[in-house]
């Protein structure tokens, strides 16, 4: 299970600065992050358009969203590999 020289590349190349957003977490910490629109460019250049996402399960717990996301790209040999994270965030209504 390889994937191609292409999306190699696309994955080890440095990331702009410029491109790199930083954004309050809990507890004083800080995030940095690229913008989905970036994230999706990256993706789609990596694989060829090559790639999908898909909303495993969420739920809301007194006020956090928390979703499972599973990324899907297709090897070399058209074979699928697939990565699936957790992410949270405040759901701040009216605010």
């Amino acid at each position: 299970m390889a994937i191609t020289e292409q999306a190699k590349s696309v994955i080890e190349r440095r990331l702009d600065p410029a491109r790199i957003k930083t954004r309050q977490g809990g507890q004083g910490m800080t995030f940095d992050y690229i913008g989905t629109e970036h994230a999706i460019q990256l993706l789609n250049e990596a694989f060829e358009y090559a790639w999908d996402t898909t909303v495993v399960s969420h739920e809301i717990f007194d006020g956090l969203a928390v979703a499972l996301v599973e990324l899907k790209v297709w090897d070399d040999s058209g074979s699928p590999i697939t990565k699936q994270q957790f992410g949270s965030c405040n759901i701040n209504r009216g605010v």
